[in-house]
């Protein structure tokens, strides 16, 4: 995001010189809303990116719950991903795990085509 960022910072300034409006009076130090404006707009691929693989690693990663926790107390802890694993390799179901498996490949597919959908670069 960081990188993303100086890119963006370097477009903005690109775009700043590019408009001539001849002698103006002395602009203040602080950036204006149409800069933080267009400087997050330059950062939306990025941003994007972030927010799918997030959610995705969120909804997905099992591991830590099934070392500390094994999805107790109770079912406190259960996540689709672990309720996958145990239905598949504790329980021998294997049917079951793959059901869950779909599912969830079904969620994410849903979820990563709302995100690419609200978060696209609007341009003129």
């Amino acid at each position: 995001m960081l990188g993303a960022d100086q890119g963006a910072q370097g477009q903005m300034q690109l775009l700043g010189r590019a408009v001539l409006a001849g002698p103006t009076a002395a602009r203040p130090s602080w950036p204006s809303s149409s800069d933080i404006l267009g400087r997050l707009s330059l950062l939306l691929p990025q941003f994007r990116i972030v927010v799918i693989l997030s959610g995705t690693y969120a909804v997905q990663n099992f591991v830590p719950i099934l070392l500390l926790t094994n999805g107790g107390p109770g079912t406190a802890t259960l996540v689709p991903g672990l309720d996958m694993y145990q239905f598949a390799f504790s329980n021998d179901q294997y049917g079951h795990g793959m059901a869950i498996g779909t599912l969830l490949f079904v969620v994410m597919l849903v979820f990563t085509l709302v995100a690419m959908r609200l978060l696209r670069s609007r341009t003129a």
